[in-house]
């Protein structure tokens, strides 16, 4: 994948007019391989250090970065973000036999084809009569109203099964708000926090990274967003205790709605 950002930037002696990367993938997540600046001279290709991966995506290739008051697309988390979390993992990794602590999607895809096909089915249900009981998180109807007043684009990126987001979404009421191809599940992006579903959403939506939020209550949300280049917002996170992948914290839904109403 390549994307590119407007503007031009300083970088030590050299004014970049632009600015286009290239990553590799690997099994959870992406590291971006190569910058590609754009001066007055042509194009360099530069090799980039490990470490180099999230500063430079974050900081060289989104350029500036917009208010969350200028932000139009919003990408948002299910379970724990805009329900009440209700899932209990430790139980399910129980039930499922996976070792303590383990991702249970990245495990199920170790196991044996039969056994991983059993386990999934059994997840899946499982997670339906959760959705079918699903409540609304605090503010999260506030605040979804908000950005569909102000005409935002807005998706669902989850772990959960796409059929079950929509159950989970006509359960609290916001169905409507959200279109169909812009709700994933874990058949149609790869798992949080790999940021192939949000490098979907900047294509589909045609956006620079920067350009989107993604809005989470876990680690994970915010890694995916940290991953595309995209701004990040945690809520329901009150115990959280490494928040250096959010750009904001806010303490529910309704706390970002009452700062986007205020324009702060």
């Amino acid at each position: 994948m390549s994307s590119s950002a407007a503007g031009a930037t300083a970088i030590g002696t050299h004014t970049l007019h632009s600015v286009g990367f290239k990553y590799s993938k690997s099994a959870n997540c992406s590291r971006l391989d190569t910058l590609r600046t754009y001066t007055g001279s042509g194009a360099t290709d530069i090799r980039l250090r490990p470490w180099q991966d999230g500063l430079l995506r974050r900081d060289t290739l989104n350029m500036t970065s917009p208010t969350l008051t200028q932000i139009r697309h919003w990408v948002f988390d299910m379970d724990g973000t805009l329900t009440v979390g209700v899932h209990d993992f430790p139980a399910i990794r129980r039930h499922l036999e996976i070792p303590e602590g383990a991702d249970i999607l990245h495990h199920l895809e170790t196991l044996p084809a039969a056994e991983r096909d059993a386990k999934h089915a059994w997840l899946l249900e499982h997670e339906r009569e959760l959705a079918m009981r699903s409540t609304a998180a605090t503010g999260a109807i506030e605040l979804i109203q908000t950005l569909g007043e102000r005409g935002c684009r807005l998706g669902i990126l989850t772990r959960n099964a796409k059929a079950l987001a929509h159950i989970t979404l006509e359960a609290i009421g916001l169905a409507d708000c959200f279109a169909p191809d812009d709700v994933l599940g874990r058949d149609e992006a790869p798992p949080k926090p790999h940021p192939g579903g949000l490098d979907h959403f900047i294509r589909r939506w045609n956006v620079t990274p920067a350009a989107l939020v993604m809005v989470g209550d876990s680690h994970i949300d915010m890694a995916c967003g940290r991953a595309a280049g995209a701004q990040t917002v945690l809520v329901n996170a009150p115990q959280a205790r490494e928040t250096r992948d959010a750009d904001w914290h806010l303490a529910d839904c309704r706390a970002l709605a009452k700062r986007l109403v205020n324009g702060s």
